[in-house]
């Protein structure tokens, strides 16, 4: 039957049958401006390809087909609708699961370089093996990124069997394995891992002064799936991966400067926590001179304090136990703010985790010197094509675009979604909001109905435990101090008249299924205990209920006193909107900061694969480099000059051998003249000394090492410029423009610096010295 006009459909009176159809135009219409109905037509494309009739090792044989027609110069586009047609066979045969419609639109999208939106309990881990399939018929590997480990190796020993009855291979990478066991797992088609473990292996890799010891992939070929993609990319986007030396201290110092800001009123700290930055104000700095009995906290007799006096000052206002980490075993242990789970052997860096710990009473643990460091975002820029899968990606569309290149396209839900959203309710004082919700939560329990509320950290989380027991009401927790529970615990809490307080939802990769009755009941209902400032958060939470075309329901309860609306009117949808623009500048600003630190990670990584490719180094470039820096540092300000200092640094620079008959000099240029010379004539002893081809390798050997050791340096040095440049603000000054100005600089000191210590390095050798690390 054909669908009436658009001018038969607007009449007075509307018919059944046209607003049915009316609905149809609009969907229609809808999908010919997103693209879905070209990629609708694909996935008829895709099904009409019956592979019922082959057997499994005609179905196995297609991979090598594909790999051929590669070789021959056929692209991945054009194998598209055959190699998806092939993968969604294989599912079907291997895991009895053949996936529907939805599911295909979405593979098709994650092909596209998309991140896309598939709700929850939709069936992504079935979807991905399509996309996921294609891209590993290149050779060159494909990397599923999951949000735990649990979740990595759960999906690698359901869906690797798919894979190897394509002919393909599929590993694991976790942590503590063995080096050759890691480095089989990545050499495989297929690699499944979390974003912490192939982050980590990356910065281990460009760690290495051996090619051998590396385990990962180049990861220029590679094609990332990333699961739980807004959580990585934007919530975790200023955290990042950092591999650090650790040297013990005595504590003496974070326990005296955390006895000092105890006794600092609210007025003497300023804080801009989007930032995660606090310090001292006027107040402040007059209270803490007083309490340490000095007049002057600045003076240079005391600088050595400042950096410990600024880390008490972070943790007394930026972190809070039970919110951002927990104290378990008498250690400090991170919480993932995101997902809510522990992260054990993670620490902050800077002297701030030595803080949190005295704070708490704990004897300080070593300090960390950062070696290697990267945020995720900068690390999944490395690969060649990245896709993300996410159930709430949707509310973060313009930033993914604006900020990633990356779009957002929507998977509809492959059964009409029931679930009732009821509107918030508000409340003046969060006293009343929670005697409301364990009200309601009561009510729900004595109906038979199980019940998930959700609590924004582990704090909120043992409060309503507490109100609940008060009420008599039986509950579980799900919260990091018993994430071992965790599917325990998911698995009841959609059982009869369950009632289960959790912390974050996202990443859990537990479908919460429901018990016997419980869609008659109305299904799992779902309470917030307050906002989050994202949008998506929510979401996560609200998404648990109504899976899958099943009945359910959420609201939502708020009070005045919560944290969104402390800068805001009381007003959900314009309070998250701010926090929102308000996260996605701090986002973008860390990003542009952290842009001119990738841009020298990579120079910097990209020096050290020369050199451990055995690249010959030019000894003439560091010659001229030192001596340029040399005349610069004295005498290129006119200063005095210090006859002293300069013996040594020259001493220094041949190799710790004082130079003889060191002549005074009036000029920069007579001294460049006479320094040039002696390194040159250094050098050229030292080449004479070592056998053919020693002199190079020991070259190489310390510039590596020298390498890595001011690079550590730099990365600290970065981190400290960026902090005081957000302060150039106030001096009508462009921040950003600011550190750009001074990281170039220090870049170009840094290499000065390498240039000079891998001379010292190799000429001290000459005296039967190694070149130490």
């Amino acid at each position: 039957m054909a669908l009436p006009s658009a001018q038969e459909l607007f009449t007075e009176t509307l018919t059944d049958q046209a607003v049915d159809a009316l609905g149809s135009l609009v969907k229609m219409a809808k999908a010919e401006l997103s693209g879905e109905a070209k990629a609708r037509r694909t996935v008829e494309a895709i099904k009409a390809h019956d592979l019922k009739g082959l057997s499994d090792a005609q179905l196995r044989a297609k991979t090598g087909e594909f790999k051929a027609r590669l070789a021959a110069g056929e692209t991945l586009d054009d194998l598209q609708v055959e190699a998806y047609a092939v993968a969604r066979e294989a599912a079907r045969r291997t895991t009895g699961l053949q996936a529907y419609d939805e599911q295909v639109l979405g593979a098709l999208y994650a092909h596209q370089g998309a991140i896309v939106e598939m709700k929850t309990g939709e069936g992504k881990t079935l979807m991905e093996v399509m996309p996921v399939y294609l891209h590993a018929l290149t050779g060159q590997g494909v990397h599923v990124v999951t949000a735990n480990q649990y979740l990595a190796q759960r999906d690698r020993d359901w869906m690797g069997p798919v894979f190897e009855s394509l002919g393909l291979t599929a590993g694991v990478i976790a942590s503590g394995q063995e080096p050759a066991e890691r480095r089989k797992a990545n050499q495989a088609d297929i690699t499944y891992g979390t974003a912490s473990e192939f982050g980590f292996q990356y910065l281990t890799d460009n760690l290495a002064v051996d090619p051998q010891e590396r385990t990962g992939r180049d990861l220029t070929g590679v094609f990332a799936l990333v699961d739980e993609a807004d959580s990585l990319l934007l919530d975790e986007a200023r955290t990042p991966l950092i591999i650090a030396d650790r040297t013990p201290c005595d504590g003496k110092l974070d326990r005296a400067m955390a006895e000092v800001v105890r006794h600092l009123a609210p007025q003497d700290i300023g804080q801009e926590p989007e930032r995660k930055t606090a310090w001292l104000t006027d107040s402040g700095v007059e209270r803490a001179q007083k309490l340490l009995g000095v007049s002057n906290l600045y003076d240079t007799a005391h600088e050595s304090w400042l950096p410990a006096l600024q880390s008490a000052v972070q943790a007394k206002a930026l972190y809070a136990c039970n919110v951002d980490y927990v104290v378990q075993g008498g250690e400090v242990v991170l919480v993932d703010e995101f997902t809510g789970r522990l992260k054990p052997g993670h620490r902050f860096a800077e002297g701030l985790h030595q803080a949190i710990e005295a704070r708490e009473g704990l004897a300080p643990g070593p300090e960390q010197k950062t070696m290697a460091s990267i945020t995720y975002p900068n690390y999944f820029r490395l690969y060649s094509k990245v896709s993300g899968m996410t159930g709430t990606g949707a509310s973060a569309r313009e930033e993914f675009a604006e900020v990633f290149g990356l779009p957002v396209r929507e998977v509809p839900t492959h059964r009409p979604r029931q679930r009732v959203d009821l509107a918030d309710r508000k409340f003046e004082t969060s006293a009343e909001r929670d005697a409301a919700l364990v009200a309601e939560a009561t009510k729900l329990h004595g109906e038979g109905r199980p019940v998930l509320i959700g609590s924004r950290s582990i704090e909120r989380s043992q409060e309503l435990s507490a109100a609940l027991t008060r009420a008599g009401i039986q509950h579980n927790v799900l919260n990091a101090l018993n994430a071992s529970a965790e599917a325990e615990i998911i698995a009841r809490a959609g059982q009869p008249g369950a009632v289960t307080i959790a912390t974050n939802m996202a990443g859990r990769g537990v479908d919460i299924k429901l018990g016997p009755g419980v869609r008659a009941l109305g299904g799992l209902a779902v309470l917030l205990s307050e906002r989050h400032e994202a949008r998506r958060i929510d979401e996560q939470f609200i998404g648990r209920a109504g899976r899958q075309g099943d009945p359910g329901s959420s609201q939502c309860f708020v009070s005045r006193q919560d944290e969104l609306f402390r800068q805001s009117d009381f007003d959900v949808e314009s309070a998250q909107s701010k926090a929102e623009a308000r996260d996605l500048e701090a986002r973008s600003n860390l990003l542009k900061y952290d842009g001119v630190v990738n841009l020298q990670r990579k120079a910097v990584y990209e020096q050290r694969d020369a050199i451990i490719a055995g690249s010959e180094l030019d000894v003439e470039k560091m010659i001229a480099r030192t001596v340029d820096s040399a005349e610069a540092r004295h005498f290129g300000a006119g200063q005095p000059i210090n006859a002293t200092q300069l013996g040594k640094e020259v001493a220094y620079m041949l190799g710790g051998k004082p130079a003889k008959n060191v002549p005074t000099f009036s000029s920069g240029p007579a001294f460049r003249k006479w320094l040039d010379g002696q390194l040159h004539a250094a050098v050229k002893a030292q080449q004479a000394a070592l056998p053919a081809g020693v002199f190079q390798a020991v070259l190489s050997s310390a510039t590596l090492q020298s390498l890595d050791a001011e690079w550590a340096t730099q990365q600290t040095e970065l981190t400290g410029l960026r902090d005081g440049s957000w302060t150039q603000a106030y001096g009508e000054k462009d921040p950003l423009r600011e550190y750009e100005r001074g990281a170039h600089e220090m870049y170009g000191a840094m290499l000065d610096k390498v240039a000079a210590r891998s001379l010292h390095a190799v000429l001290s050798a000459a005296q039967g010295q190694a070149p130490a690390r």
